[in-house]
């Protein structure tokens, strides 16, 4: 699922890589099977940059590809939707401020350090004590069987990244065919693997391919979005991002 931190003192943006695939509707019968896959480092992140902003995100990864557009080209794109358990981080590169910030763990967030994704609160643990945000992502995926793959970091104070990436999100599902991993009694096997002789792990495959299953980097943790929420986020979008 995910891990997202913001450490506002040490200016540094971290996340995990990992994206998940899960829930499968069976055709034939109608029933909701507990089918999941993942796939870690795909080269589609969960943060965006441009010159002056970073964003980190949790959610459908449909979604973030959409925003990620966004953020590169707003004064050509119309404002994209939010929907539920899709969370931002929205943070100045100059003054490394929050302008908006929703979906965060409530329970171990404050007003400058963010943690948000199935893993927050294990890297709020690791944080805690040593303050630093890679290695708080870095602990969390110890802990967190949902997080993993390289940390990917912002750090503004020493201008430094590590998010050479592919910007489109149809690579997640690539990479997810070549070297993804799907449950199977008991253990993650390899996906070519696992359609072999399973008929639930073949439809599960399937979908993904056609798209009506899609990648996500879930909160672990309900997202809602008030019309309120929409509000202020969209003004503060027209104030400083365009």
């Amino acid at each position: 699922m995910t891990t997202n931190v913001y450490d506002g003192n040490a200016g540094v943006v971290a996340t995990d890589s990992r994206w998940t695939y899960a829930n499968l509707r069976n055709e034939t019968y109608g029933l909701l099977y507990g089918v999941t896959g993942y796939v870690d480092n795909t080269g589609f992140n969960k943060i965006a940059v441009n010159k002056n902003h970073v964003f980190a995100f949790a959610g459908a990864a449909d979604l973030i590809g959409l925003w990620k557009k966004y953020v590169m080209h707003s004064s050509l794109l119309p404002i994209p939707r939010v929907g539920k358990g899709f969370s931002l981080c929205w943070i100045n590169k100059t003054n490394m401020n929050i302008f908006f910030e929703h979906g965060q763990n409530k329970n171990v967030s404050t007003e400058y350090h963010k943690f948000a994704g199935t893993g927050a609160e294990a890297a709020h643990k690791c944080w805690s004590k040593n303050g630093d945000a890679k290695r708080a992502v870095s602990s969390a995926i110890l802990e967190d069987p949902c997080s993993g793959g390289e940390v990917k970091f912002v750090d503004l104070k020493n201008k430094n990244s590590n998010l050479a990436e592919t910007p489109e999100v149809d690579n997640i599902a690539t990479e997810f065919l070549k070297k993804g991993l799907i449950m199977q009694t008991g253990a993650y096997i390899p996906v070519k693997e696992a359609i072999k002789d399973d008929p639930m792990a073949q439809e599960f495959v399937r979908r993904i391919k056609d798209g009506s299953i899609q990648a996500q980097a879930p909160n672990g943790y309900d997202v809602e979005w008030t019309d309120g929420d929409i509000q202020r986020l969209h003004a503060a979008l027209k104030q400083h991002l365009n």
